[in-house]
């Protein structure tokens, strides 16, 4: 008898601990412990997603992973969290999310981000905005960008870096900004994401991870573990078609705009636009712009740091084989000097009469290299026409100065997309011929649908009935076995 019960208990510790690793009682997950989920997703609990130029491929119900596909090679995916809220306890509204106490010592928050693509989605300037004190007083928000936490300007707060994933410090640089930077409280919220992405169309890219955690211990957070495969090519039934002599563009221009510029690596002047090859020199009144050199003769812009309207513009590296496009709004002095006599008695600095005498440097012309500008996004390519970074000889056909209402820009710059080919209308109609075809034969596997792909790329989750991995199914395999021999064991030593 005693040995039965030692064998009886031995079953019972073991059906306890196949159910504990089955079910991963003991294992912490990232999920224990998450402070602020700022992936994108469609369910309006968690935010408001806008989307421009791509849709939500998949959203993985399990691992809350999602897949944006591009429907444009251009595209920007936004989430809002709240709007017009700069602090707790003030207007505004709050779609979703909690705040975060970042006094509390036993949750340190650290930001986590962890993002792939096997289809060369590029990720441009993803910003993050939250609430601080600082930035509460002007009624407005700050700025966590992603290029930032992965760049070289703050690697004292990198704890964990790697390829397309990282663990960056929030709260130690929340910290360092002090009694101006924390609230009393302590009470802080990301109140929304913004993020350019750029690819060609039909392109994917998973975000697994964005968002803040109380831990940086990738054995728990388990950043870069997963990647995706890249997206399978739909493979035409037809005949290879013979290839068309003609050469075929790489490009598709989709606007042709002037690009102002008074000179090369000379010192910022007042409503100018400035090419440097060397060292970015301007001012943070200046809107900044690098372009980084492509094989085939055109550029791509890869940073931006907007300053006109703000001084909050930072001056930018200079790319190998490229240059930083600098642009100033430039001031109307005219008007600045309307009420003054230029004899300092207003107390301005700029009451003098050398300023008295300026003209207005806000012309149409830089006023409309704004608005060009203001429409660029990182990953954009572009060509340029008059562009001279070898001998820096600036084109300039005007017998006016520039600031006049009738100079015109002699440079041009334009916007490009990957040239994708049209079907003809015979092509259109034979494929919509072969569809028609297709879905007459009942039995005829057609091209895998959005779901079956994402029932595949879900597989060890969901390829059962009880919607255990597989692993999970032989560990209770192994726990049967177990108790069969067992139970067989106890019966003989009955008889």
């Amino acid at each position: 008898m005693k040995k039965i019960r030692l064998l009886s208990l031995a079953l019972v510790v073991c059906i306890v601990a196949s159910l504990c690793v089955c079910f991963g009682v003991t294992a912490e997950t990232a999920e224990d412990y998450l402070l602020a989920d700022l992936r994108f997703s469609e369910d309006n609990t968690r935010g408001q997603l806008q989307l421009t130029g791509a849709v939500i491929y998949d959203e993985d119900i399990v691992t809350g992973a999602v897949t944006i596909e591009l429907t444009s090679a251009s595209a920007t995916v936004d989430m809002i969290f709240a709007e017009n809220f700069f602090a707790e306890g003030g207007s505004g509204t709050v779609h979703a999310g909690e705040a975060i106490n970042v006094n509390d010592t036993a949750k340190h928050p650290y930001f986590a981000y962890d993002y792939a693509s096997a289809d060369g989605v590029v990720v441009g300037n993803c910003i993050a905005h939250y609430t601080r004190k600082d930035k509460a007083a002007n009624s407005s928000v700050a700025d966590l960008w992603l290029s930032s936490m992965t760049g070289n300007d703050y690697t004292q707060y990198q704890k964990v870096v790697g390829d397309g994933y990282g663990v960056w410090d929030w709260g130690a640089y929340l910290a360092s900004k002090g009694t101006s930077g924390v609230f009393d409280d302590g009470m802080h919220r990301f109140t929304d994401v913004t993020c350019p992405l750029v690819g060609t169309v039909g392109s994917r890219i998973t975000f697994y991870t964005f968002g803040v955690y109380y831990t940086c211990d990738n054995e728990i957070l388990q950043l870069g573990t997963e990647r995706p495969e890249p997206t399978p090519k739909e493979e035409s039934k037809d005949e290879p078609k013979e290839e068309s002599k003609e050469e075929k563009p790489a490009y598709t221009v989709v606007s042709e705009k002037n690009f102002f510029v008074m000179g090369y690596d000379v010192e910022e002047c007042d409503g100018c636009g400035i090419v440097y090859t060397v060292a970015d020199t301007a001012s943070g009144w200046s809107s900044h712009y690098a372009f980084t050199p492509n094989d085939d003769g055109t550029f791509t812009l890869t940073g931006t740091s907007i300053g006109i309207g703000s001084g909050a513009g930072v001056a930018l590296s200079v790319p190998e084989g490229g240059f930083v496009y600098v642009l100033n709004q430039g001031n109307n002095w005219p008007d600045l000097m309307k009420d003054k006599k230029g004899d300092g008695a207003s107390g301005e600095w700029y009451d003098d009469e050398t300023h008295l005498a300026l003209p207005n440097y806000t012309s149409a012309a830089v006023l409309e290299a704004i608005a060009n500008a203001n429409l660029w996004k990182v990953g954009n390519i572009f060509e340029f026409d008059g562009l001279d970074l070898e001998d820096k000889e600036l084109i300039d056909e005007n017998d006016v100065q520039y600031y006049e209402d009738s100079y015109v820009c002699s440079l041009k710059v334009r916007l490009l997309t990957p040239y994708v080919e049209e079907d003809s209308e015979d092509e259109s109609a034979a494929e919509s011929e072969a569809e028609s075809a297709a879905e007459s034969q009942p039995e005829t596997s057609k091209t895998e649908s959005k779901e079956d792909s994402k029932a595949e790329q879900s597989a060890d989750t969901k390829d059962n009935a009880a919607g255990f991995p597989v692993w999970a199914i032989i560990v209770i395999a192994v726990a049967v076995v177990a108790i069969i021999v067992v139970v067989v064991i106890v019966v003989k030593k009955k008889k």
